[in-house]
């Protein structure tokens, strides 16, 4: 089928038709070698529905840096979403389109002191840590940030062990750290985690929701008047065919009698966006090898590892491929 409308290089084509006709209209157009994405918007649409129905209290925050293309960012603007961001850049990207401050989390424990002053300048308040040096940091560059304290909370399956570079240890640490931002004179916001990725357990997010439900009576009970979050991370798997009924389940048994003036959010990546992009690739070249004493046969294409098969790489996930034109 032919597109329908072409703006600033983006082809838009009826919903209905196949991704495989899409890929050979567009090759037919031009010769292509560069590789190039699909990407579903109505896909990305129903996964903000399939959330916002099964999962109301949760407000969803897209993670940038899970993949920063202008026309997610717009289409989830449009929809009302809120955004995480890890650095100045992300944050200037969200906020060229009028997305609203406190739509906005800083949720990067480690912080470049520019980036830091950055936020201030645009009133990007809500920001995460958790360590001493932090929120030092945080008292000399913006005072009037609102803190919000990751804790540790691992998935007990996971490739990606994010406890070994973010989040304090949910006990001592964490009330250590309550308490150095009361002595600051900083405002404690709430409390965060992220269980890892990808996650194995679902019901590690009960598990991370319950400390922080408990950290937040500890802040209380010290003299934090001002805690109002929880945010329970990302790594929501968004492949097709997944089904996020019990994730809800788990959710919303465990925010069912929290405090109506606690807000929950999450940083969603993947959910959003794993399903609704296609990749297209050229292979240009071709080798058989040995190894192992078996004949391994290796192909070479246009897309580079870092730039899209990263998670091959390091193991966590392996895509299958779908040939377009036999040779």
């Amino acid at each position: 089928m032919s597109p329908s409308s072409d703006f600033k290089g983006i082809k838009i084509f009826d919903d209905t038709t196949d991704n495989m006709d899409i890929i050979k209209s567009l090759i037919d157009i031009e010769e292509r070698e560069a590789g190039f994405y699909i990407m579903d918007i109505g896909d990305i649409i129903n996964k903000h529905r399939e959330w916002i129905t099964k999962i109301p209290r949760v407000v969803p925050h897209y993670a940038i840096k899970c993949n920063p293309d202008p026309n997610i960012i717009k289409l989830l603007v449009a929809l009302n979403t809120s955004f995480d961001c890890a650095s100045e850049q992300e944050i200037r990207q969200v906020m060229q389109y009028g997305v609203q401050t406190d739509r906005i989390i800083f949720a990067n424990p480690y912080k470049c002191p520019s980036h830091i002053k950055y936020a201030k300048k645009m009133n990007v308040s809500q920001m995460t840590a958790d360590c001493e040096l932090e929120l030092l940091k945080i008292k000399e560059f913006y005072p009037e940030a609102k803190i919000i304290i990751r804790i540790r909370c691992d998935s007990k399956n996971s490739v990606c062990d994010l406890g070994l570079k973010f989040g304090c240890e949910p006990d001592e640490e964490a009330v250590r750290l309550i308490r150095l931002t009361l002595d600051l004179g900083l405002t404690l916001h709430g409390f965060s985690f992220h269980v890892g990725s990808p996650c194995g357990e679902l019901y590690s997010y009960s598990r991370g929701i319950g400390i922080c439900r408990r950290l937040i009576i500890i802040a209380k009970s010290m003299g934090c008047k001002d805690v109002q979050l929880i945010d329970i991370g990302g790594d929501i798997p968004g492949e097709k065919g997944t089904n996020i009924d019990k994730f809800a389940n788990i959710v919303n048994d465990a925010i069912q009698d929290l405090d109506p003036s606690i807000r929950v959010i999450s940083e969603l990546g993947r959910y959003y966006v794993d399903s609704a992009f296609t990749l297209a690739t050229f292979i240009h070249s071709k080798r058989l090898v040995r190894k192992d004493n078996k004949i391994m046969r290796m192909y070479y294409v246009t897309v580079g590892t870092y730039s899209t098969f990263l998670e091959e790489m390091i193991g966590m996930k392996s895509r299958a491929p779908q040939v377009l034109f036999e040779s």
